[in-house]
């Protein structure tokens, strides 16, 4: 699409150089060479490689919440389950992808004109075939009445010869054969798939229109040196004053510009200044060229840009593999060096897991070529607390029978995009019997130890039975008590 609005904005800027500039010349041929070679370049030029440094570069301020500020080569990619919440909740019209449906309606509309070229090309072929044809010399004349005007498709001349007499019909065909042997038809397929590609670009259109006015000069030149009156021609313009021109991809009998055609061949040609006039085109290529090859070069700074982008939450845990993504502009993820301090690193190919050892700061340095490209500070975090469940719950009420039933407590963790484990190393279960003892007992694993569903056995209903001193350790190897859990047996 880049390449597209570059060579859009080509032509536009040669057109405009053409009005000001061309357009009321007498030198056709050369007109014509402009306009095609206005096209040419403005194809060639988005291709080139050729690049100015114009020195610019605007720096980027990327601020996390929890990682802190980074620095403006390096792009962090955030993954938050809050964040897909807040997404779902924007209204139609904001997730809208409106750069998606911009190039939808662009591609729409250009298949749509490509495909009319395509019908108009078939439709020539059609009558070609089903028409009565007469060879004379190169050119091949079809005489169909399908078409109200007489028009040529390369070599095809096309001839309706209703109401036209024998004498104006050879003028007719002596302007059509000018466009056959200068080859019209060729340009007019050129700028028609352009404006079917560029049909948003409305100096597409305008050129359009000056390349066919073109061809009436050409051709109204060819006729006049051909040994035709030049009174009888111009009053055979003015008497076809009608005109139905379906296939705009052929050369007709063009009538609707007759006022700029008669003026043209009246005007008397002078060669004087034009070829200073002509070589405007070099100033306008030149400005042209170094216009994107400035922007080429802005876009192309030397900079290295570094990508590291964390794959699952926005910071890193301490004691579990935190999976981390890292690119360099330019480089290979072959030639990528990756280090970290505070964390054991592993991966390779752009793909790595940090285990931070302690809660704090940590530096992933990373390396391209064996040069230092980045060094980008991570927060590390400790691993949140997780909480202890039985039968599914929490806490509440629970049957004597589903007590009994019971074999161990598990540890969860919520909201956590890490499947982390947790082994308990300890719990107590505690309740007062109806004599108002407390009875308590142990165990020094998640699982219910004998002594422990001794207590369950005798528990009598609406009595509370705790679960307390719960103590689990995490992948990071740290102890951490987690929340009592209290039930009533009913």
């Amino acid at each position: 699409m880049q390449y597209l609005i570059v060579s859009s904005i080509c032509i536009s800027v040669t057109y405009i150089a053409y009005r000001l500039v061309l357009r009321n010349e007498t030198n056709f041929k050369q007109l014509r060479i402009y306009l095609l070679l206005s096209i040419f370049i403005s194809g060639l030029i988005p291709l080139s490689n050729f690049t100015i440094d114009v020195g610019l570069y605007q720096s980027q301020a990327i601020t996390s919440p929890n990682i802190g500020p980074v620095n403006s080569d390096v792009i962090m990619h955030n993954f938050v389950n809050e964040e897909v919440i807040v997404a779902n909740q924007k209204s139609f019209i904001e997730n809208i992808n409106w750069a998606s449906l911009t190039l939808d309606i662009y591609r729409s509309i250009a298949i749509i004109l490509i495909l009319r070229i395509l019908i108009q090309v078939l439709v020539l072929f059609y009558k070609y075939f089903k028409s009565e044809k007469v060879k004379r010399g190169k050119h091949i004349l079809i005489y169909n009445h399908g078409f109200k005007n007489t028009f040529s498709f390369f070599n095809w001349i096309f001839i309706n010869d209703e109401n036209t007499t024998e004498a104006d019909l050879q003028k007719i065909i002596a302007h059509e054969s000018i466009h056959v042997t200068q080859y019209h038809s060729f340009d007019l397929l050129i700028i028609e798939l352009l404006a079917a590609v560029m049909w948003f670009n409305p100096f597409v259109w305008m050129m359009k229109k000056s390349v066919q006015l073109v061809h009436e000069y050409l051709a109204d030149e060819g006729v006049l040196k051909n040994g035709i009156d030049k009174f009888n021609y111009q009053t055979l313009l003015i008497n076809l004053v009608a005109e139905e021109k379906l296939i705009s991809i052929s050369s007709s009998f063009n009538q609707s510009l007759i006022k700029k055609r008669m003026i043209m061949m009246n005007k008397i040609k002078l060669n004087k200044g034009f070829r200073l006039k002509f070589l405007t085109l070099l100033p306008v290529v030149t400005i042209l060229f170094s216009g994107v090859a400035c922007v080429k070069g802005q876009n192309t700074d030397n900079k290295i840009v570094t990508a590291i982008a964390p794959t699952k939450m926005n910071v890193l845990y301490v004691g579990i593999e935190n999976p981390v993504k890292i690119a360099v502009s330019g480089c290979e993820n072959t030639e990528i060096e990756v280090s970290a301090s505070n964390a054991n690193l592993t991966g390779e190919n752009g793909n790595y897991i940090i285990i931070p050892k302690k809660p704090g700061n940590l530096l992933v340095t990373v390396k391209a070529k064996g040069e230092v490209v980045q060094v980008a500070e991570f927060r590390a975090k400790g691993i949140p607390v997780p909480f202890a469940m039985l039968n599914g719950k929490t806490g509440g009420q629970i049957t004597k029978d589903d007590l009994l039933k019971q074999e161990k407590i598990k540890i969860m963790l919520e909201n956590f995009d890490f499947d982390v484990k947790f082994e308990v190393v300890g719990f107590s279960v505690s309740t007062v019997n109806g004599e108002g003892f407390t009875l308590s007992a142990n165990s020094d694993s998640g699982i219910i130890s004998s002594n422990q569903k001794e207590i369950f056995k005798n528990v009598k209903a609406r009595s509370k039975i705790i679960f307390d001193n719960i103590s689990v350790k995490g992948p990071d190897g740290n102890v951490k008590k987690v929340s009592p859990m209290i039930f009533e047996v009913i």
